[in-house]
């Protein structure tokens, strides 16, 4: 079944953040994007939260790309092209952003290497997609709307680019 597009408008953004803003219970001193659909809204959260540190983490998983979603033989080795060194989090409180939490891997994987160097991160996602979450019971901390739509977000459909939609 093919899912709805759903375009977002600049507003619907601004209050998709501050409804994530109103949900935070700590300070967060270094935000953490994770892949490139993540960059705008984790900058629109630095700046209501005055944070000046924002280190982008780069996570594919390049052998699974020819293989169905729920394929129980998928393989889901992460390579990580960028990552924040030890240097740069240390006495941070962190918080992982994504745009859209689909399956969530890229944000769990993320935050098992954040947790393998010795870091905590809590996680935040503009959209939650509980359908296509694969570790049962997983869930961003902090999420603004619940979709089963795929989203074009603002800067896409100003440029006139709508992605390919990868099933």
């Amino acid at each position: 079944m093919d899912k709805r597009r759903e375009i977002l408008t600049w507003t619907e953004l601004t209050r998709l953040i501050d409804h994530l803003l109103a949900q935070f219970n700590k300070p967060y001193t270094c935000l953490l994007p994770v892949n490139q659909a993540a960059i705008i809204p984790a900058t629109m959260l630095a700046e209501a939260m005055e944070i000046k540190h924002l280190f982008l983490i780069s996570v594919q998983f390049p052998l699974d790309m020819h293989r169905q979603p729920h394929d129980p033989l998928s393989i889901e080795l992460p390579l990580f092209s960028q990552f924040p060194s030890p240097e740069q989090l240390n006495r941070h409180d962190l918080l992982l952003v994504s745009a859209h939490w689909h399956s969530g891997r890229e944000v769990l994987a993320s935050q098992a290497r954040l947790e393998r160097e010795g870091f905590s991160a809590d996680c935040a996602s503009l959209f939650f997609d509980q359908s296509e979450t694969r570790l049962e019971g997983s869930a961003p901390l902090y999420y603004a709307a619940r979709t089963v739509n795929d989203i074009i977000y603002p800067w896409q459909g100003s440029a006139g680019f709508y992605p390919k939609v990868v099933n």
